[in-house]
C-alpha cells in the first residue's frame, strides 16, 4: 500500500514556482500594456473634447450679442449704439451700449431698452470679467408681477457672465480701417467683436496681446433689413471689341509702345515683340542698315541677334 502511494506521488504533474512567477510577470506586462494604451486615448479624446468645448462660450458670448443688436437695432426705433475701448493694465477695457428710445404723449424721450457689455479688470481674478447690463420698460422674463416699477425703482444692476477673458475688442469697420471710439448718433453699418481667453503674452511697450489665431472674431451687421444703396458704374469697353479676341492673343495694356518708325499697321510683319528692338542711334538710318553689314552693326551696338530682324523688315 504504502509503494502505491509512492508511485501515484511521482507521476503528479504542477507548476514549478518558477514558471508560476514567468506567467504572473508576463500578465502584468499585458495589462501594464493595455492600461497605457487606455490611458492615453482618454487622454487624448479628453484633449479633442477640451478644443471643441473652448470655442463654445465665446461663440455663446458672441451669438448673444448679436441677438441684442438684431433686436435692439430694428427699425422704427430711436436706436443708438455707442462703442468705447481704453486700455487698463495691460489689459483692453471694452463697453458696447445698445439703447432705443421712445417718446411719450409729451415728445420726451425715454429709454424703451438699454443693455451694455462691459468689461472689468478683476484684481482677484485672472484676466477680465464679462457683465452685462438690461434696463428699461422692456426687460426679460416673463412674470407674474409688474416688473416695470421695480425695474424703473432699483438701481442698475450688472450680471457678469463669465471670467478668465484676456481679450475683448468691439470696433466698427470702415472701408480702410476699424474705429476704436463710436459716439455717432447714426447706426453703423457693422459691429465687429473680436474675444479670447488664450494665455497673453506682453510685448515691447508693456501692453498684454494674444495671438491673431487665439482670437475669435465676429462681425455682426447693423438693421440687417436696411436698404444698401449700390451704384452700378459701367466700364468702358470701347477700347477693345470682344469680337477681336480672336486677332488679339493678349491684353491691349500689355502692348508695348511702338518705335516712332514702326507704323501700326506694320506691326503683323514683325515676328518679335517691338518692345525688343533696341532703339537705333540718332546717326543711322533704318535705310542704311541694309547697306551695313553684320559686323558695322554690331560695332555700332546692336545686338548680334536682332541684325536678321532688321535686315528682314526694313530690307524686304
Amino acid at each position: 500500500m504504502r509503494i502505491l502511494i509512492k508511485n501515484i506521488k511521482r507521476h503528479l504533474n504542477a507548476f514549478s514556482l518558477v514558471e508560476t512567477i514567468t506567467v504572473l510577470v508576463i500578465t502584468a506586462m499585458i495589462l501594464i500594456a493595455a492600461l497605457g494604451i487606455y490611458s492615453r486615448t482618454r487622454d487624448a479624446a479628453a484633449d479633442v473634447n477640451q478644443k471643441l468645448d473652448a470655442d463654445e462660450l465665446p461663440m455663446e458670448i458672441l451669438q448673444r450679442i448679436a441677438e441684442d443688436i438684431d433686436r435692439l437695432a430694428a427699425p422704427g426705433f430711436d436706436t443708438t449704439i455707442g462703442i468705447r475701448n481704453k486700455i487698463k493694465e495691460g489689459y483692453n477695457i471694452c463697453q458696447l451700449t445698445i439703447q432705443n428710445r421712445i417718446y411719450d404723449k409729451n415728445n420726451k424721450p425715454q429709454d424703451f431698452e438699454k443693455i451694455i457689455w462691459q468689461t472689468y479688470n478683476d484684481p482677484f481674478e485672472e484676466g477680465l470679467s464679462l457683465y452685462r447690463l438690461h434696463t428699461g420698460l422692456n426687460l426679460e422674463g416673463n412674470v407674474d408681477f409688474d416688473l416695470r416699477d421695480f425695474a424703473m425703482k432699483s438701481e442698475d444692476l450688472f450680471v457678469r457672465l463669465c471670467t478668465g477673458i484676456t481679450y475683448f475688442k468691439v470696433q466698427v469697420p470702415t472701408r480702410d480701417n476699424f474705429v476704436d471710439n463710436w459716439t455717432n448718433k447714426k447706426l453703423p453699418n457693422a459691429v465687429t467683436v473680436t474675444i479670447s481667453f488664450a494665455e497673453p503674452f506682453e510685448n515691447i511697450s508693456g501692453e498684454l496681446e494674444i495671438y491673431e489665431e487665439d482670437m475669435i472674431i465676429r462681425t455682426i451687421a447693423v438693421d440687417r433689413t436696411r436698404m444698401i444703396t449700390y451704384k452700378f458704374v459701367p466700364k468702358d469697353f470701347s477700347e477693345y471689341d470682344p469680337n477681336l479676341s480672336g486677332e488679339i492673343p493678349f491684353a491691349l495694356d500689355a502692348i508695348p509702345k511702338m518705335p516712332g518708325f514702326v507704323k501700326p499697321e506694320d506691326s503683323g510683319e514683325i515676328p518679335f515683340a517691338l518692345d525688343a528692338i533696341p532703339k537705333l542711334p540718332e546717326f543711322v538710318k533704318p535705310e542704311d542698315i541694309c547697306e551695313m553689314t553684320d559686323q558695322e552693326l554690331i560695332n555700332l551696338g546692336i545686338h548680334k541677334g536682332t541684325i536678321p530682324h532688321y535686315k528682314k523688315y526694313f530690307c524686304n
